[in-house]
């Protein structure tokens, strides 16, 4: 019996330093965290996207973003690929192979594919598939999350650089976890000019920079700060040019990708709902260094399974919302009009993308 109670005391007490002392990545900072709200209000529940319908991707998974050339749809892929799917006919077609870990993909002013690939930077792929890497750092600082990419009129190219502290993949713990759950605000917007070849700053200290998209003007981007639940504009040119402000706030999750659509409209998706771990401990940094060390030991049960995507004007005005509540369509990282009448959804770890009839948003605009 003294045996194991001595064992049994030793392993308490292993159990308590490791829970208490044992090193993290994360150095957690302490912040007001708005109180969610729900699914209320302009986030009110509806059953819209329970009745996705879907195109195959073939063996490939996983497209975080989607773009189109008008008569073709080109995704990101987990595999790092870079495909074509033709909408009608479903045939699907391998443009690229990265590597890396692309995520936002979008259709640059020369026809060419821009590519934000994680720790690898801005890529450039043409529809031939020649791949060139247009930026991994700046002034030798790398870019180490590279995440979603606009490109402007004047042929600027945005981009977000997520966390400056985690690349995707940190010490065996998704990247994106960490920077959120340390809340150093690391993260940054940059800017690539393909004729001086010059990357810069545009903006910093934002809270895991997530979606990306230009305005139609030119003037302001939109920039989606998944680890504060808001949509922030930034003006890049014109009379404001240099200041911010908070579109939308209090999100009832995670904001992910930002899409352009019709009549200077934008798409956003929110991946996840808000983390009660993370809003309940924002002021506890030494619960949240805790949690760290349990995600080593504990298998994640994650949050509910819901899918949303909302549409919204440059005001910050919500014009319209799907919701999958029982998280069929789940993961929704954003959404991308295709022609006049379809509407396609993506999702970074679901096996296709979905598709939805677009008359329903033409209606309310």
């Amino acid at each position: 019996m003294k045996i194991i109670l001595v064992t049994t005391g030793g392993a308490v007490l292993l159990a308590i330093a490791y829970l208490s002392l044992w090193p993290v990545p994360i150095d957690p900072q302490s912040w007001d965290a708005p109180k969610s709200e729900g699914y209320v209000g302009v986030f009110e529940p509806n059953s819209a996207l329970e009745q996705i319908q879907t195109l195959s991707m073939g063996r490939f998974h996983g497209p975080e973003d989607v773009t189109t050339d008008g008569e073709f749809l080109y995704a990101s892929t987990d595999e790092a690929k870079i495909i074509r799917i033709d909408p009608v006919t479903n045939d699907i077609k391998v443009i690229a192979d990265l590597g890396g870990e692309p995520l936002g993909i979008e259709l640059g002013n020369e026809g060419e594919l821009l590519v934000a690939n994680t720790h690898l930077g801005l890529m450039s792929v043409t529809l031939d598939g020649t791949v060139t890497t247009l930026t991994d750092n700046i002034n030798g600082d790398p870019i180490m999350f590279a995440d979603d990419v606009d490109v402007a009129p004047n042929g600027i190219i945005y981009f977000t650089d997520a966390s400056t502290r985690f690349s995707p993949k940190s010490v065996g713990l998704d990247g994106a976890t960490l920077e959120i759950m340390e809340h150093g605000r690391s993260g940054r917007v940059l800017s690539y000019n393909p004729v001086s070849q010059k990357t810069a700053v545009v903006h910093s200290s934002l809270s895991f920079p997530n979606g990306i998209a230009v305005a139609v003007d030119g003037q302001s981007i939109l920039v989606a700060e998944t680890g504060e639940y808001l949509i922030k504009r930034i003006w890049i040119d014109g009379p404001r040019k240099g200041e911010s402000q908070n579109l939308i706030e209090n999100l009832p999750g995670f904001p992910d990708n930002i899409n352009n659509g019709p009549n200077g409209t934008f798409f956003i998706g929110i991946v996840e709902p808000r983390s009660g771990i993370i809003d309940e401990n924002a002021t506890k940094p030494w619960k949240r260094k805790l949690f760290i060390r349990l995600m080593k030991l504990l298998p994640s049960t994650g949050e509910q399974p819901y899918g949303l995507v909302f549409q919204m004007d440059i005001d910050g005005n919500v014009i319209q919302t799907w919701h999958d509540p029982e998280g069929t369509f789940t993961k929704t990282s954003g959404a991308l009009v295709f022609g006049e009448d379809q509407l396609f959804f993506t999702s970074p770890y679901g096996p296709a993308i979905g598709r939805l009839n677009l008359s329903a948003v033409n209606s309310r605009l």
